[in-house]
């Protein structure tokens, strides 16, 4: 059966480059992913549904198709990225000046603080560790403490791994 593939989807027919000129530019499949936000998967299922108008499938296996057809779909273009926010140029907004000089300062401040707070780490370490000497020095030698595990064993007592005795 011409123009069904084996896999049920409609092949379409290539289009002379020369129709593929409209008002506007012609865009690729990954162009227009960028451009509308859709998924790949999403537009080449609108594209073999047929639901882009004037898109075409070249020879190549690429698509070219046009922005008008996507505007026609109801594909909005260029949106924004969501976790995006808008960014206000500093030299244009007094208040906004005002809270950079005001956040400059308490960057500053902050630094300070860590730099001290660093400081009584270190200091700290280092008290830390004489501590720690002294204690090794107080405690007695290993050879010189006894280990308290309970009453020693009788000698004579038969043990239920070693019964051949």
């Amino acid at each position: 059966m011409p123009g069904v593939a084996s896999y049920g989807h409609r092949v379409m027919d290539p289009a002379p480059v020369s129709t593929l000129t409209p008002s506007r530019p012609v865009l690729t499949l990954a162009e227009a992913v960028t451009a509308t936000g859709k998924s790949r998967n999403t537009l080449r299922r609108l594209l073999k549904a047929g639901e882009i108008e004037g898109a075409a499938q070249l020879p190549g296996g690429s698509w070219a198709i046009p922005v008008d057809g996507l505007l026609a779909a109801g594909l909005p273009l260029h949106r924004p990225d969501r976790g995006e926010a808008p960014v206000a140029d500093p030299a244009r907004d007094p208040d906004t000046t005002g809270q950079l000089a005001q956040l400059r300062e308490e960057v500053t401040r902050l630094r300070v603080e860590l730099a001290s707070a660093r400081t009584a780490a270190d200091e700290r370490g280092r008290a830390l560790e004489d501590l720690r000497l002294a204690m090794r020095m107080l405690t007695p030698a290993a050879a010189e403490v006894t280990p308290v595990s309970g009453p020693a064993p009788d000698p004579g007592r038969k043990r239920w791994w070693n019964r051949s005795q």
